[in-house]
Parts: C-alpha cells; structure tokens; sequence
C-alpha cells in the first residue's frame, strides 16, 4: 500500500509533458506486447532460427554458430548475433518456445521509444521529440516488426544507437568521448549483422559523417576513440573472422557473389531509379499511415513528404549554427540519400518491407523538419496548426490500422470467415493455433509415432506446428507439407486444414474421425490402409523432421574452434 502510495505522489509531482512522455512509452509498449504468445507470427525462418537455437539450449553455448542467417536469396551468411540474442533469451527463461525466443525484438522495440526520444532531442524542442516518439510508439509498421522474431526487426533500434553514439563521440561537450566511440563501434557491428542492407550501408555512412566532420567542421575524434570503436567493431566480428579463417574466406566469396546477383540490372538506369522513388514513396506511406495498399497519388504524396523533407533538412542545414545541430541534420541526410543511393542498383528487389527497417523512423523527422522550417521562416501559426494536424493524423491512422490488424487476429483464433486482411492473406495462422493444434494431436495419440499431412493452403506452417508439439510434449512428429506419403510404420495420422475446409480425397476415402475445430484450425485424425508395418527404433533419425530440417542449417559452431585450438583431428564441414 506505501509503494501505490509513493507510486502515486511520484506521478502527482511529476511535468505534465514528462508525464505525458511515461503515457506515450507505455502505450507503445502494451501495443507490442498485447496478447503476445497467442497471436506471434511463426514461420519460415523463425522455424529454421528456433530450430538452431533449440540445438543450443540443449546442447550448450558451444553450439553457438559461428555465422547467422542468410541474407535472402543468396548462400551469404549475416553475423551471429541474432543468435546470440536469441540464445540469451532462451538461458534465461530456460524455455525454447517461439515466445521466448521473440523476446530480443519486442524489447528492443520497446527501448527505441526512449531511445528515439534522446536521439532526436539534440536537434528538435522537447514537444518535437514527443512528438516523433509518439508517431513511433503507434506505428503500424514498427508494432508489427516488433511482434515476432527475424533478424531484420531490431535494426531501427541499433542504427538509432549508432548515430545517437556517434554523434555523442564528435560532441566537444562530451566527457565520455571515448565510451560512445566504444558504443558506437559495438552498434555498428551488431546492426551490420541483423540485414544485408545494414551490411552495406552504414560502412559508407560512417566514412561520409567523417569526412563531413574532418572536411566541413574541422572536428576529429582522438587516437584513442579510433581505436576503441574498431577495437569493438573488431570484437563483434571475432565469430565471423574465425569462420572466415577456417574456412578459408567461403563467406567473402559469397558476399560477392550476392553484390552481383541482387545489384544485376534490370534495365536503364532510369528504370532503376524510378523504381527506386516508388518504393521509397510506397514504404514512406506505410509508415506514415499503416495502409499497406494505396492508389499511386497516395504513394505520390507521402514520396513528397520525403522530398519536402529532405529539402527543409537541407534548409535548416544551411541556416544552424550550432555545431551539434548541424552534425544531426547531416547525420539524418546522410541516413536517407546513402539508402537512397544504395538501392537504386538494387532497386527491384526491395519490395520487402524489411528493406526499409534502417528508414523507419526518419519520415517522423521529415515531418519534424518541414515544419520546423517553416516557423524558422516566419509561418509560426501554420507552423503551429499543421504540425498538430499532421501529428495528430499519423497517429490517427496508424491506430487505425494497428486496431484492424490485430481485430483480425482475434478474430482468426476462432473462425475463418474473413474478407481479405489487411496484410492481403486470406488469413492468419498464429502460435495459439500451433499450440492448439498439437494439443489436439498429443491427446488422441497414444502410440509413439505420429505423423500430420498439412492441407494444400496450409503446407507453410507444417514445421511450425511440429515446433508446437515438441515444445508442448516433447514428443516427436514427422510432417509431411505436400502430399502423403505412408512411412511405413503403425502410428496416428492426423490431417490439418483450415476450419471448413474440404478433406483432401485420400483422407476423405479413408476411414477418418470427425474433424475437431482447434479455433480457426482443424485436426482430423484417419487411418491410412498402408501402414501396416511394425515401427522399429532404428527408423526414427529419418522420421524427425526438425533434425533433418537442422542439418540443412548446419554452420561451425564454437566447439569447433575450441576442436581446432586444441590441435584434435577432426574434419570440418562447411554446410551452406
């Protein structure tokens, strides 16, 4: 009672605007933690992560890999420390559940609230920063990559980090110069590693900041700061070297093999760069607004924002004064033109929002810029009204979407019967029909082999829910995505479609239960006339689907490099 008590005069005692300030954090964080486990995205290459990960907690932090994802459609591996991310969630918890294993990327979404607020107050008032944190604690786009678990959801996060370090390391009024270059290095290394993007782009964006404040500012930063940001730098990609040594750099001729291959032309420069601005102005709208698919005039308008943007950016540039300042604004130009210029080789293959996770929150700062601009130059009233206006309306719509989103959530836990999503799928499966469904298959199964065949339109969730069953039970499940195909062994064979959905016609000739209804998800238990012979121990290694879907993944771990240091004979295999 003494703790509400004292709770209670703290908020009483506190400004009104930091109060407000503790509102908008916390809005954020129940939008991105609000029926979490039910409704987490699981597919894909969250399978595939949590699969490795699992191999960790079982078997001990000397199955850390040494290399982490891949960068998409290429055999070019990203850093590891998404792993290790995820690896440390789950020695916490002590729990490889997909739940558990999205903690990293919901928390640091959280921490860019706060974060995004210290960032953007060393140019813009303490209102603007507000402001700007509220557009992204209710950002449909942010909410959504903040709610399950991909290498590229934590990017805006640590390329917030990075510049707000590096603009503290080349601050003269900065005691810890020194620290921040260290925080600096360790960001960029981390960040480097979540996307291919990151990879590319904040390199050539350090240089530039540099040689800006080398050039332009006559500022540098000491010997020492140097050294402790690459000496950081350096320490985050020990893992990466040491795969690249005994392997004897596979990676780096892989890395050129995905320059070429994703930067292939598809036409005229001019096509590229006119696909390039639609993307930008197609991404910009989304996170602007949350609408996830417009007219073009719309697409067109949000592409001016930027435009508009960039050119007050550019305005206010020319017009400060203030060192400090003036480092923010080209640190925030420099942030969107090497993008920009980044993708124009790469221009038809980023349609993927994921391209645009470094860019999230810089529309925010462009609306920021534009009007500050214009009360810098006399227009204080529309100055005043239109950024209230537009604020008010970002915010505004990206509730909107953000209720829509997850209406439909809802609303797929228990029937099927939707129009066309806001994400443009006919529907959503989530961990709570994994869960649901497995739950299901290990109470009717009693004998120790079962086997799922996942319906046509579902095959995409076959491994994830073999995940969910593991988890839940333990127990062991082979999974079959396409068209059945009798192992050969006496067990239950189950059949998973969406409520309502017709049976396939094997099933349906078969003698089957009555389907059960998991909630949007149906399990159908049947008896396939061909498995009749008896299962035998020794025909499980082929019968575990998640083993074999791990070997696929294989990469060298650090009981490797301890393996080698320790001068053992012993051959290792690099798997792409």
């Amino acid at each position: 009672m003494m703790m509400l008590q004292r709770v209670g005069k703290c908020i009483k005692d506190m400004p009104f605007a930091w109060l407000l300030a503790v509102v908008i954090l916390f809005a954020g964080i129940f939008l991105r933690t609000y029926h979490f486990n039910e409704w987490l995205l699981f597919k894909g290459d969250a399978f595939r992560d949590a699969v490795l990960v699992s191999h960790v907690f079982n078997d001990g932090v000397g199955s850390l890999p040494l290399f982490g994802p891949k960068a998409g459609g290429t055999q070019l591996h990203l850093g590891p420390f998404f792993y290790y991310f995820q690896s440390l969630a789950v020695l916490l918890f002590q729990d490889t559940s997909a739940p558990v294993l999205a903690y990293p990327d919901v928390l640091f979404s959280i921490l860019t609230l706060p974060l995004i607020f210290l960032f953007v107050k060393r140019y813009f008032s303490f209102a603007w920063a507000l402001a700007i944190m509220a557009m992204l604690s209710c950002s449909f786009f942010a909410i959504e990559y903040g709610r399950f678990a991909w290498n590229p959801n934590s990017v805006p996060f640590w390329i917030t980090l990075f510049l707000y370090a590096l603009l503290r390391a080349y601050d003269d009024n900065e005691s810890k110069k020194t620290l921040w270059a260290g925080v600096a290095g360790g960001a960029l290394g981390i960040a480097s590693q979540l996307h291919f993007s990151t990879f590319l782009g904040l390199p050539i964006l350090t240089v530039l900041f540099a040689l800006w404040n080398y050039i332009v500012a006559k500022k540098t930063v000491t010997y020492r700061s140097i050294a402790v940001f690459f000496g950081v730098l350096f320490l985050i990609y020990t893992p990466v070297l040491l795969d690249e040594w005994m392997t004897h750099g596979e990676n780096t001729r892989e890395f050129f093999k995905a320059i070429h291959s994703k930067g292939a032309a598809q036409g005229w420069l001019i096509m590229n760069l006119w696909r390039d601005i639609s993307m930008f102005g197609k991404y910009s709208l989304r996170i602007l607004t949350g609408v996830t698919d417009a007219s073009m005039a719309r697409y067109v308008a949000a592409c001016m924002v930027i435009v508009v943007g960039i050119w007050a950016n550019v305005r206010l540039y020319l017009m400060e004064k203030d060192i400090r300042k003036r480092q923010f604004l080209v640190a925030s130009f420099l942030l969107v033109s090497v993008y920009f210029l980044l993708y124009i080789p790469l221009a038809f293959k980023i349609d993927r929002p994921r391209f645009f996770l470094p860019f999230l929150f810089m529309p925010y700062v462009m609306i920021g810029y534009i009007f500050t601009y214009a009360k810098s130059i006399g227009y204080k009233n529309i100055a005043y009204w239109g950024s209230i206006i537009a604020v008010t309306f970002v915010v505004a719509s990206n509730i909107v979407m953000v209720d829509r989103w997850m209406r439909e959530l809802a609303l797929s836990q228990t029937s099927v019967k939707q129009e066309k999503t806001l994400k443009g799928q006919e529907f959503y499966w989530t961990w709570g029909h994994f869960e649901r469904a497995a739950a299901v298959m290990n109470s009717r199964c009693q004998n120790d082999v079962l086997q799922y065949t996942m319906s046509k339109n579902t095959q995409e969730f076959g491994f994830s829910i073999e995940y969910a069953l593991r988890m839940g039970s333990g127990r062991e499940a082979v999974v079959q995505t396409r068209n059945y195909k009798s192992p050969g062994t006496q067990g239950c064979y189950f059949y998973v479609s969406r409520t309502g959905e017709n049976l396939s016609k094997l099933v349906q000739e078969s003698q089957h239960d009555e389907s059960i209804d998991a909630g949007g998800i149906a399990v159908t238990q049947w008896y396939p006339k061909d498995a009749t012979r008896e299962y035998t121990p020794d025909s499980i290694g082929k019968l575990i689907s998640l083993d074999t879907k791990i070997r696929k993944h294989k990469r060298l771990t650090w009981s490797d490099v301890g393996v080698l240091f320790r001068g053992e004979r012993r051959v290792v295999n690099q798997l792409q």
